[in-house]
Order: structure tokens, then C-alpha cells, then sequence
């Protein structure tokens, strides 16, 4: 049986499941923490902004999967 997909959480209204930028480096094959700020400052990259949370980034784990997908097409 296969489950129908589930809508994006701005669709629905949820909040995002967020990551922490450790996970985020694991999952981009995993770079450093310096290769992850110059990804942040470079505009042409596209790379999803963070969210702060008591001086410690977080990312929306749909946008990271959106962002690497795009990546791995081009």
C-alpha cells in the first residue's frame, strides 16, 4: 500500500521540522562549519537561511532536501 504524500508544512499550517546545522553538514557529504557560513553568504548559492534559536542555527528539513535535490539535478 502506498501512502499519499504529505503536503508541505506551509500548506498545512505546521511548523517545519527543524535540523540543526550539524545534521545539515552530515547530510551536504559532510562539509566543515566554515564551508557552511560561506555557503550562507554566497547569494548565487541559493543555500536556505537559517533559523536562530538561542545563538544556534536550525534549518527547515524540507528546504535542505529541496536545496540538495535541486543540486544533484543540475
Amino acid at each position: 500500500m502506498t501512502l499519499p504524500p504529505r503536503p508541505a508544512a506551509e500548506e498545512t499550517g505546521a511548523l517545519p521540522r527543524l535540523i540543526p546545522a550539524r545534521e545539515v553538514r552530515r547530510r551536504c557529504a559532510g562539509i566543515s562549519q566554515v564551508t557552511l557560513y560561506r555557503w550562507l553568504r554566497d547569494p548565487n548559492l541559493g543555500f536556505p537561511q537559517p533559523i536562530r534559536i538561542n545563538k544556534r542555527m536550525f534549518f527547515a528539513e524540507e528546504k535542505i532536501a529541496d536545496w540538495l535535490a535541486r543540486k544533484a539535478d543540475a
